[in-house]
C-alpha cells in the first residue's frame, strides 16, 4: 500500500493538519523500528559471545556493549508494547550476569549451570521481543536464538582466552563447529532426530533418570531413580513416567508384537525434572526428556500417558524415513498423536465411541481453564485462553495452513490426518487399536512411504493396506477412503501402494 498516496488523500479531504499528524505518526513508528533494529544488532553481537562461551566453556576477551541500548532505550520505553522495554532491559542485565558466572570460580557448578540457564532464557526473550519490534526476518531471528541455545556436550579443554576477536567471528566459529560435527547442534523446540538401528539383547529395560532441574544436553545420567527391578519411587513424576513407558511398551508388544525397547537399543530411557519448570517434553533421538511444566501455562506432562507414548513413538516413526517438514512432518506428528491415543484407550479398555480423543486433557492452564493440548475429534477446539490463545489446528484440507514456521506448520496441519483417523475409528466401531490402528501401523511399516509423503499418498497406502485385509477388507477400505474424503483428502493410489494388494493402479503417479 502506498502510504504517501494515503497522506495526499487525507490532505484533500480533511486538511493539512491531520495529514501532518499522520506523517508524524509514521515518522514515530519508523524511528521506533530503527531504534529496535539498532538494539537488536547490539544484542545479536553480545549473544555471540555468550553462544561461544556455552559451546566451548571459554569466555572470549571481548567486552559486551550497551551503547545502542543506552541511546535508544527511552524510545522503546514509549512503545505501546509495555513488555518490550522490560524484556530487553532484563536481557542486558542477563548479559552482565552471564559474564560474572563465566569468570566466577567460587560458584558451585550446579548453581552456575542453573543460573546460566535462567539468564540465557532472559537473553533469548529479549532477542525475540526486540527482533519482532524490529521486524527481523523469522529465519534470521531463529538462527540467532538457536546458536545461543547451544550447549557443550562435555567440559571443554582449557583454552587461552581469545584476544580481540570480533563478535561476528565468534558466531562463525560456533556455526562452523556445528557444521563439522565438533559441537552438538541443539534445538529445544523440536527434537525429531532419526534413531539408528542397534543390535541389542532380547531382554529390555526401562530406566528413569533425574535431571534435578538441569537442562544440559547431553544430560548427566548419574542419578538413576527407577528401573523395572528397583522399588517404586516416592516421586510422582518418576512413577507416572515409568508407568506410561511401561504401558506404551506393553501396547506395542501385545497389539503390534513389536518390542519398543528393543527399537531403543535394549533400554528405553527417560530423564525427568528436565530444566526449571520446563514447559515441554521431547524425544532427542536417544531418550525421552520430561519437563515439569510451570503450573501456569502447562501442568505435569508425566500425568498423561498419551503424551509420553507420543514421544516414544518417534522410535518407530524415525524408521519410516519421513522428513519432519510439510505434509510429511504433519504425518509424523499426527501418527504420534494417533499412537498416543491408542495407548491411552488400550490402557483404559475404551472403545472408539467411549474415548475422549484428547491429548493432554487438563494440561493447558491447569489452574484456570484446565483444557487439553489437542483434540482428534475436533481439531482447533482444544484450548482457547488469554495465555496461549486459541488452538491453531485445522481439520480440513480447505483450511490447510501454508507457513514457513513450525517446519511448515507440522503441529497445525497434523489435525487433518488426526481427524481422518478419528472418523475411521468411530466408523468401524469397537476398539480403535484392533482395526483402524492396525491399518495405520501397517501403512507406517509398509516400506513404501516416500520421504516427502503427502497426505494423499499416505491415504492411498492406508486404503491399499485396508483392502488387503483378508477379513472385512472391502468395508474397511471403503471406510478409510470415506474418512480421508471427509477431511478433503483424495487418496492417491501409487504403484508402490497398489503393490501391497497385488493389483494394478488405476491412478498411478
Amino acid at each position: 500500500m502506498d502510504v504517501s498516496a494515503i497522506a495526499i488523500a487525507l490532505i484533500g479531504v480533511i486538511g493539512g493538519a491531520a495529514a501532518t499528524g499522520v506523517g508524524a505518526m509514521l515518522r514515530t513508528r519508523t524511528s521506533r523500528r530503527t531504534a529496535a533494529r539498532l538494539v537488536f544488532a547490539e544484542l545479536e553481537s553480545n549473544s555471540a559471545i555468550v553462544a561461544f562461551f556455552r559451546a566451548t566453556g571459554v569466555w572470549p576477551s571481548v567486552a559486551t556493549s550497551r551503547k545502542a541500548w543506552d541511546a535508544n532505550s527511552e524510545v522503546l520505553a514509549r512503545t505501546r508494547r509495555t513488555n518490550l522495554f522490560q524484556a530487553v532491559s532484563r536481557g542486558y542485565a542477563a548479559l552482565e550476569a552471564v559474564a560474572y558466572i563465566a569468570r566466577e570460580e567460587a560458584l558451585d557448578e550446579q548453581d552456575a549451570h542453573r543460573l546460566l540457564g535462567v539468564n540465557v532464557r532472559w537473553l533469548d526473550e529479549a532477542l525475540r521481543s526486540v527482533g519482532e519490534a524490529a521486524m527481523i526476518p523469522t529465519r534470521q531471528l531463529d538462527a540467532v536464538v538457536d546458536r545461543l541455545t547451544l550447549e557443550t556436550a562435555a567440559q571443554a579443554p582449557a583454552t587461552p582466552p581469545l584476544q580481540d576477536v570480533p563478535a561476528s567471528l565468534l558466531s562463525q566459529i560456533v556455526d562452523m563447529q556445528i557444521g563439522t560435527g565438533q559441537l552438538p547442534a541443539r534445538d529445544v523446540r523440536v527434537a525429531e532426530a532419526r534413531v539408528e538401528t542397534r543390535t541389542s539383547p532380547v531382554s529390555a529395560a526401562i530406566r528413569i533418570y533425574d535431571a534435578r532441574g538441569s537442562s544440559k544436553l547431553p544430560p548427566s545420567l548419574s542419578h538413576l531413580v527407577r528401573t523395572e527391578k528397583g522399588p517404586p519411587s516416592p516421586d510422582v513424576t518418576v512413577e507416572e513416567t515409568f508407568a506410561a513407558m511401561t504401558q506404551t511398551a506393553h501396547f506395542y508388544r501385545e497389539v503390534w508384537q513389536r518390542d519398543l525397547t528393543e527399537d531403543a537399543g535394549g533400554t528405553a530411557e527417560a530423564v525427568v525434572h528436565f530444566g526449571e519448570r520446563y514447559n515441554n517434553v521431547f524425544w532427542d533421538g536417544q531418550r525421552l526428556f520430561v519437563g515439569d511444566g510451570d503450573d501456569v501455562a502447562f501442568g505435569r506432562f508425566s500425568a498423561h500417558v498419551e503424551i509420553i507414548a507420543h514421544e516414544l513413538s518417534h522410535l518407530l516413526l524415525g524408521r519410516t524415513g519421513l522428513r519432519f517438514e510439510g505434509q510429511a512432518g504433519s504425518l509424523v506428528e499426527s501418527c504420534a498423536d494417533v499412537i498416543g491415543s491408542l495407548v491411552k484407550q488400550y490402557a483404559l479398555a475404551q472403545t472408539a465411541d467411549a474415548a475422549d480423543w484428547l491429548i493432554g486433557a487438563g494440561l493447558v492452564n491447569p489452574r484456570k481453564s484446565a483444557m487439553p493440548l489437542r483434540s482428534l475429534k475436533a481439531p482447533g477446539t482444544a484450548f482457547d485462553n488469554d495465555l496461549l490463545g486459541r488452538d491453531p489446528q485445522v481439520s480440513r484440507m480447505a483450511d490447510y495452513v501454508r507457513t514457513s514456521e513450525d517446519n511448515g506448520g507440522v503441529h497445525i496441519n497434523s489435525g487433518i490426518p488426526n481427524h481422518a483417523f478419528y472418523l475411521l475409528s468411530t466408523s468401524l466401531g469397537g476398539a480403535a487399536w484392533e482395526q483402524a490402528g492396525m491399518i495405520w501401523y501397517r501403512a507406517l511399516t509398509s516400506g513404501v512411504l516416500p520421504p516427502t509423503c503427502s497426505f494423499a499418498t499416505f491415504a492411498g497406502v492406508t486404503v491399499a493396506v485396508a483392502g488387503n485385509d483378508n477379513g472385512a477388507g472391502g468395508r474397511a477400505a471403503e471406510s478409510v477412503e470415506q474418512a480421508w474424503t471427509t477431511v478433503g483428502v483424495t487418496p492417491r493410489l501409487t504403484k508402490r501402494a497398489m503393490a501391497l494388494t497385488g493389483k494394478n493402479s488405476p491412478r498411478e503417479e
